[in-house]
């Protein structure tokens, strides 16, 4: 261990308080490395399949883009009308918003109920 209190930690780390302040002091031990640092580590190369990128577009249903252009009103909305820290920190979150969004209705609601747990 790098730290002999972890070796107390609870084995379930999920949820709120008092686990939230655990998972942040394990976080700063994580060493987070991308596949450009290991691609060649320890002189030896390790095989990675090579990233082909594409752009497919896609049309909406009717319903969907509806809801989709009423959700994109709302985040203009929330984020015009504060300034400062309060609109960075409200900006972030209708991006994650439209981010689960485009992923799905069922993802734009399961962070809308992560979001609401929270506050």
């Amino acid at each position: 261990m790098l730290n002999p209190d972890f070796a107390a930690l609870p084995a379930d780390l999920t949820g709120t308080c008092p686990t939230k302040a655990h998972r942040r002091r394990l976080a700063a031990q994580f060493v987070q490395r991308r596949r450009a640092d290991i691609r060649h580590f320890l002189q030896a190369d390790t095989p990675f399949p090579e990233r082909e990128e594409k752009e497919q577009a896609y049309r909406l249903t009717d319903a969907y883009r509806k809801l989709f252009d009423r959700v994109l009103e709302y985040a203009r909305e929330v984020v015009t009308e504060s300034n400062g820290h309060r609109q960075r920190v409200q900006w972030w979150s209708v991006l994650a918003l439209l981010r689960a969004l485009a992923s799905s209705p069922a993802a734009a609601a399961a962070t809308l109920r992560t979001r609401a747990a929270d506050a």
